[in-house]
């Protein structure tokens, strides 16, 4: 078994991968920013400020492209190999940023940061189990796979995302700020 992700628009899942969840891209904002009370913001909002990118192998070019593909460029102001990292440095207010997967702790009142909906639907990796095909599972493997699968259809892995939002009216907007 390997946990893992697939981008649905560029790869194919492997014959046996069971998913897990729509990792959706979401707005990381500091709390005290002028962004924090808003209940779902656009890339190209985003894309005005300045930009932690999490610069990992693959992540980078994920989350530029999310702007590339609607014509927009980032105003890269830091760039770190560590969520934790990013987390801080957007918490301080040194810019804005996008991530997948939550910490836990943003809806923690005294939180430093805030999540945000993205409008529309950017693209978002799938994750899940990649299983070896043709391979006889043990019994571990076996029990792993059930509780898996138990915990997504009782929703157990919602916690960790941030869904898009859906992309309003015009004229909407401005009745959100």
């Amino acid at each position: 078994l390997a946990l893992t992700y697939v981008r649905p628009e560029r790869d194919a899942a492997p014959p046996d991968f069971l998913p897990l969840l729509d990792a959706h891209p979401y707005a990381l904002v500091p709390a005290e920013g002028p962004l924090a009370q808003r209940r779902a913001v656009s890339l190209a909002e985003i894309a005005a400020r300045p930009f932690v990118l999490l610069d990992l192998p693959r992540t980078r070019d994920y989350f530029t492209g999310l702007f590339r593909a609607e014509g927009l460029e980032l105003r890269i102001a830091h760039s770190t190999r560590s969520s934790e990292i990013l987390r801080a440095l957007v918490g301080a207010g040194y810019g804005v940023s996008l991530l997948n997967i939550r910490s836990g702790r943003e809806h923690l009142a005294d939180s430093p940061v805030r999540c945000l909906p993205l409008l529309g639907r950017p693209l978002a990796p799938r994750l899940g189990v990649a299983l070896a095909p043709g391979q006889r599972r043990p019994f571990m493997a076996r029990a792993f796979l059930a509780l898996a699968e138990e915990l997504r259809a009782a929703g157990a892995f919602r916690a960790l995302t941030v869904p898009p939002a859906e992309r309003p009216a015009a004229g909407i907007l401005e009745k959100m700020g």
